[in-house]
């Protein structure tokens, strides 16, 4: 299906550079209902806020947490038992990248995403405690703190994508590797939209 000549890739059939199945999973994602039913569940959200009992916010609290946590042990098993399969010896992304490209360190990619993600973290709980005392002055600068923040961590999983010496197509590894980080961005940036919504109504409350 693919040969290989000075670190460039031939591929003989389309199919293999798009698969097919891929092909259809997008066209089904940009035409299905999904980004409908999104769009109500923000509207819906955003209407019955501060109304919802306790009761009902806890349960989806613990409702979102349980997906979540299952989404992502089920990725990682996938990539788990793809690993422990004798199809990975001959999977192409063990195919070293092309000569000359300078990697990015993935320790420091590390450590610098753990350190953005708790900043956040230290000013989101900053950010509430000054709403509850009813201090405009500081969220407004929270919120632009966590931008920044989000800013940076958009451009470390930019560098992230770059770096990458394979592509979504070149095996189980390179598409749960992609799904998985692609899943992890679009976490931050729901995160970062519900904050903004979150500051901006604390500061026509709080306004005078």
């Amino acid at each position: 299906m693919v040969s290989y000549c000075s670190y460039l890739r031939i591929f003989t059939n389309i199919s293999f550079l798009y698969a097919t199945t891929l092909r259809y999973f997008t066209i089904g994602f940009v035409f299905s209902p999904f980004l409908m039913t999104v769009f109500l569940l923000f509207n819906f959200t955003f209407r019955e806020a501060g109304t919802t009992s306790a009761s009902m916010v806890s349960s989806i609290c613990l409702g979102v947490i349980s997906t979540e946590l299952l989404l992502f042990v089920s990725f990682f098993w996938g990539a788990y038992t793809s690993i422990l399969s004798p199809s990975y010896i001959t999977d192409t992304t063990l195919i070293s990248p092309t000569e000359g490209l300078v990697s990015i360190s993935n320790r420091g990619l590390i450590v610098t995403i753990t350190f953005l993600l708790s900043t956040a973290s230290v000013i989101l709980g900053y950010g509430i405690l000054t709403s509850e005392k009813a201090i405009t002055l500081n969220i407004q600068r929270g919120f632009l703190a966590l931008v920044v923040i989000a800013l940076c961590f958009t451009s470390i999983q930019v560098c992230e994508y770059l770096g990458l010496a394979i592509s979504i197509n070149d095996g189980a590894l390179g598409t749960y590797l992609l799904w998985i980080t692609g899943l992890h961005f679009s976490h931050v940036l729901v995160g970062a939209i519900l904050l903004f919504f979150t500051f901006w109504r604390g500061s026509l409350q709080y306004n005078p």
